[in-house]
């Protein structure tokens, strides 16, 4: 935020700017923040355990 602050929020959906550096996300009340793409971290945490077993599995590759 514009004070410094860190928000975390839902997000029902995000688009770019093309012809700028700028991010637009908006959560499922509507709330949308629009703010250039170096203050806007996008982490999608229902993949994460997913992540987590690729990891392993090429990990596994590796010792193969």
């Amino acid at each position: 935020m514009m004070d410094g602050t860190v928000k975390k929020v839902k997000v029902k959906e995000w688009s770019r700017d093309d012809q700028a550096n700028n991010i637009r996300v908006t959560t499922p009340d509507g709330t949308s923040y629009y703010s250039g793409s170096e203050n806007i971290m996008l982490i999608n945490e229902k993949n994460e355990a997913t992540t987590q077993k690729s990891a392993k599995s090429s990990e596994s590759a590796k010792n193969y």
